[in-house]
């Protein structure tokens, strides 16, 4: 007899798994609107839950053809018909598996296909980094910090949590020019490197323009 506590993990894996690929992967092309724990994991579950499915209808309609069971048996007496054959209830429920998380997988990648995860926010920052910002075109940024100074280039990501107020910024230096960092008297100097990333704790404002794109990795 299965321990109920692997029925439980099997459960788990079937009903939450694949809409926790889901959620995870549509966080990684586009912002996510902010949701509750519970309504996140009622999420999972639903989503998890429909892939699993209709996964296994999929699964089923093909053992039925190959003759893997006999689904008029699996039918009237599920329990005992797969107790009495485990390599063929593995070996489905193993294909049930790889269809739903396989399935979701296509499925973001189809859904969510020419989403540009780079800035991946809420609130204000997201309207004006990503919901305003006209079609192929970048945010050439100035960052003022804390400290009096103040830094120039392309928005390539920001990261904000609107609970905890934590965030990262990273700028990019443009095709045309070096990043500038710019003192508190007003003098700019080119900073070495290609990128530069910070907290967003040592940022007093940002300052942008939209400029168009020169290539697609701005």
């Amino acid at each position: 007899m299965i321990p109920s506590t692997v029925l439980g993990v099997l459960a788990f894996v079937a009903s939450a798994g694949p809409g926790y690929l889901f959620v995870r992967l549509e966080e990684l092309r586009r912002p996510r609107r902010k949701a509750t724990p519970l309504e996140e994991a009622a999420e999972m579950v639903v989503i998890g839950s429909l892939a699993t499915v209709a996964a296994t209808l999929v699964v089923l309609a093909i053992a039925d053809v190959v003759h893997l069971f006999d689904v008029d048996d699996l039918a009237s007496e599920p329990g005992r018909y797969l107790a009495t054959h485990p390599a063929r209830t593995m070996l489905a429920a193993a294909g049930v598996l790889a269809l739903s998380y396989g399935g979701v997988y296509g499925a973001v990648r189809l859904l969510f296909r020419g989403e540009r995860p780079d800035i991946r926010t809420t609130g204000l920052h997201f309207g004006v980094l990503q919901q305003e910002r006209p079609s192929n075109h970048g945010v050439l940024a100035t960052v003022e910090l804390r400290d009096g100074r103040a830094l120039r280039g392309v928005v390539r990501a920001l990261s904000w949590d609107e609970q905890t107020r934590d965030g990262e910024i990273v700028l990019k230096a443009p095709l045309d020019g070096p990043l500038l960092a710019r003192d508190d008297e007003g003098n700019e100097t080119p900073v070495p490197g290609d990128f530069i990333l910070f907290d967003m704790a040592d940022v007093l404002y940002i300052a942008g323009i939209y400029a168009p794109l020169v290539d697609d990795n701005a």
